[in-house]
């Protein structure tokens, strides 16, 4: 009975050896492709989420003062032309202050 059991083993050991080494295998190759997965993932949620970071940058992370001196929208768009070369046949838009961006932002699109 041991000689048979040894000879079962025999039998086994050629394919449990490719599955070890199948296992290993992969293992490795994770380990290797795992740091280039994270570039392209991260490269793309950057790429995606682009404008809402760059808007999170730049906008304060402190209270706006509310008593600050209140211009007249006209007077906003009258500056802004005056200061940067428009072009007529081009459309402008306003972005209105809101609670996330207290700001007018003035775009010529």
């Amino acid at each position: 009975m041991n000689t048979q059991s040894m000879s079962a083993r025999a039998i086994k050991s050629p394919q449990s050896q490719w599955v070890k080494n199948l296992t290993e295998s992969h293992s490795w190759i994770g380990v290797i492709i795992s740091p280039l997965l994270f570039l392209i993932f991260w490269a793309g949620a950057v790429t995606l989420f682009y404008e809402e970071v760059k808007q999170w940058a730049v906008v304060p992370q402190f209270p706006v003062a509310l008593e600050q001196n209140q211009v007249p929208l006209q007077q906003i768009v009258e500056d802004k032309l005056a200061q940067h070369d428009f072009d007529y046949e081009e459309h402008l838009m306003v972005q209105m202050p809101s609670e996330y961006d207290p700001y007018y932002k003035v775009f010529s699109i």
